[in-house]
């Protein structure tokens, strides 16, 4: 990982590189656990559940699949850009999430936890680009801002 340019760049050691990607990692993994066995809200679940079944078009029918986004809009229309219900654009974000989850399933074949991992990992990239960005705000807080882009309990979901 901090071989990575984007990694390398970032103003932060490997040593401090590894261990919050260790430590995204390890709370991703933990949250899914807890998500799977304990918790009532079953968004993330449902959300891979819907993953899987865009899983299953993209191996059965790949057009339909990608074809799949104009469906809302011959449902709803293009109009009405900032309703949040019975919008076109108001569901395309959890179309394309349900998309992302599948073409993921691609290669964890619809597992949870892998899924966590692989989505863990690209946010992970998001916090970095937040702290290359406050550090040239904020220049000689680094510790703050690392606490604050990769340690705030709202971003570790």
């Amino acid at each position: 990982m901090p071989r990575i340019p984007f990694v390398k760049n970032a103003g932060i050691t490997q040593k401090e590189a590894r261990l919050l990607f260790s430590f995204k990692m390890v709370v991703g993994l933990l949250l899914a656990f807890y998500f799977t066995y304990f918790s009532f809200n079953f968004d993330y679940l449902g959300y891979n559940a819907e993953g899987m079944v865009e899983y299953q078009l993209l191996k059965e029918n790949p057009r339909q699949f990608f074809n799949g986004f104009s469906g809302y809009l011959h449902t709803y229309g293009a109009g009405h850009i900032f309703e949040t219900s019975n919008s076109a654009w108001g569901y395309f974000r959890f179309i394309l999430l349900f998309k992302l989850i599948a073409i993921a399933d691609l290669v964890t074949q619809g597992n949870f936890y892998f899924n966590t991992a692989i989505f863990s990992t690209v946010i992970f990239f998001g916090h970095l680009a937040f702290y290359r960005v406050y550090r040239q705000i904020y220049p000689g807080q680094k510790f703050t801002v690392l606490v604050a882009t990769f340690l705030l309990p709202s971003l570790l979901l």
